[in-house]
């Protein structure tokens, strides 16, 4: 070959694995060969390929390939490839590749991929080609419907999710990383009625450092959880969410912030959220944790200790100007509270279930609230039963279940709270009504959710009860009254030994 200036040919055959590592099995056709010696160039014209890569069929095609052997560079006009996963048809096929052997790089301008109505374009420069690669570029995908193509790859959370959910998906972001580590950066993530926008990095995949800042405008977390799911956070509460699950949280290593510009869970809307989090040696803090919720707002820290077997949690939270009632009512609380105000509240608790972590709950609480009711017990209604039986009842206690119809007005509510083990001991109840001023204290059990709560309600001025009746008898006296049963059922009991 030496005295040959060129060498032009086609060449055709099959491609087989003798060893069975790699189910391949192949034909290659390659048409107007060229190597031209002196110029120590080779051009391919054209190069077919069909086969079957294990249960993956394959078609391909390279056109105009031009390698310079002395430069050790290579350029490909265009090339695809295209295949078919899970009754999906697959392709990929780009323009204009360039590879410098010498300099281990590669750059692919034009790269698209397609994997049933999703289609992904971008461009790719890779570096080290020989040994840590690195790769950079940009990528940007269509609007596409995310839940049929899941279905197609029977992705079964999908089908306990609600019918809207998934029906749009695009991504666009710039990108770098190695065969170690990730970074994007202009993230823009549109999912159905939701945009995430920001950054993430992933550091050392065998120890993974993540570092992120996002921003995501608006989401309903409840148009992605199936009746199953819903039902099971329902029966929970916004209170299970406290709990992480902290075996897989272990060795985590993340900093970063996420804000929210509004949020929808179990009826609960959150607005203006910031999460910062900050996680390393088995400590995350979350913190703050911030939101515009129920007319006010709130601000949070939570700390977390999962260094030994029972994780350990430390929470302050301050609910400023906030509407207490339906605000208690999403967080499944309670519907017995109306009010606005501040509760702050610097508890600690551990555990890994629920009934632990309120078993093991302990702490402050401080509630200052205006113009409000406790709804369930009427302590002027009972006040004129009182009246009307003490001649009859002299020495004996009255009971008088309460009704959700009942209620309690006040212009001004305030306590402090102590919890121990679950048991949250009330004192220094001060609440204010038209014509009442109660005060008092006691217990409620969080555990088996019981009330033992004493009450002096003094009455400073007339006024009538139910059916006209007035209590200008009982102005400027003070009725030991008791509050006792559950959570949802209370009842109330003035206690007529001492009246009398």
């Amino acid at each position: 070959l030496i005295g040959l200036d060129k060498l032009v040919g086609k060449l055709s055959g099959q491609l087989t694995d003798p060893s069975g590592s790699i189910p391949l099995e192949a034909e290659i056709d390659l048409e107007d060969l060229k190597f031209a010696l002196n110029e120590q160039l080779l051009n391919l014209g054209k190069l077919k390929l069909s086969g079957q890569y294990d249960v993956f069929p394959m078609q391909g095609e390279l056109s105009d390939l031009r390698f310079d052997l002395g430069r050790n560079a290579l350029q490909l006009a265009q090339h695809s490839f295209s295949s078919e996963y899970s009754k999906i048809p697959v392709a990929l096929s780009g323009t204009g590749l360039q590879a410098d052997i010498e300099n281990q790089t590669l750059a692919l301008p034009e790269l698209n991929i397609t994997a049933g109505d999703a289609s992904i374009a971008a461009n790719v420069q890779l570096s080290q080609l020989l040994g840590d690669v690195q790769a950079s570029g940009h990528l940007a995908s269509n609007q596409f419907n995310a839940r049929t193509l899941l279905e197609k790859l029977e992705i079964e959370a999908v089908t306990t999710m609600p019918e809207q959910a998934l029906q749009l998906f695009s991504v666009e972001t710039d990108f770098k990383g190695g065969l170690s580590s990730v970074a994007v950066e202009g993230l823009k993530v549109k999912l159905d009625q939701s945009t995430l926008t920001g950054r993430f990095s992933l550091a050392d995949f065998a120890n993974p450092a993540y570092r992120f800042m996002l921003d995501l405008d608006k989401i309903n977390v409840d148009d992605y959880l199936g009746e199953e799911e819903q039902a099971a956070a329902e029966e929970a509460g916004p209170g299970a969410a406290v709990l992480l699950p902290f075996a897989e949280l272990k060795g985590l290593d993340a900093k970063g912030e996420i804000g929210i510009g509004e949020l929808r869970i179990m009826d609960l809307v959150s607005n203006d959220i910031v999460v910062k989090v900050d996680a390393a040696a088995d400590r995350i803090e979350v913190a703050p944790l911030k939101a515009r919720i129920y007319g006010g707002e709130t601000v949070n820290s939570v700390v977390y200790d999962i260094s030994g077997e029972q994780p350990k949690a430390a929470i302050n939270s301050q609910l400023l100007t906030l509407n207490l009632g339906p605000f208690l009512q999403a967080m499944q609380i309670t519907d017995r509270f109306e009010g606005t105000g501040n509760v702050n509240a610097d508890i600690t608790t551990s555990g890994i279930e629920l009934e632990q972590a309120i078993a093991n709950l302990n702490g402050q609480i401080d509630i200052a609230l205006n113009d409000g009711a406790i709804r369930g017990v009427d302590i002027q209604k009972s006040l004129v039963k009182a009246e009307s039986a003490i001649n009859a009842l002299a020495g004996k206690e009255l009971g008088l279940s309460a009704d959700l119809g009942d209620k309690t007005e006040f212009s001004e509510f305030g306590s402090n709270i102590t919890v121990n083990n679950g048991v949250m001991n009330i004192t220094a109840i001060d609440l204010k009504a038209p014509a009442l001023r109660v005060g008092g204290g006691g217990t409620v059990d969080l555990n088996t959710e019981q009330l033992d709560l004493k009450l002096d309600v003094s009455v400073v001025k007339s006024f009538e009860g139910q059916g006209g009746a007035s209590l200008e008898k009982l102005k400027g006296q003070t009725i030991p009254m008791k509050i006792t049963g559950s959570l949802d059922s209370p009842s109330i009991l003035p206690d007529f030994s001492q009246i009398l």
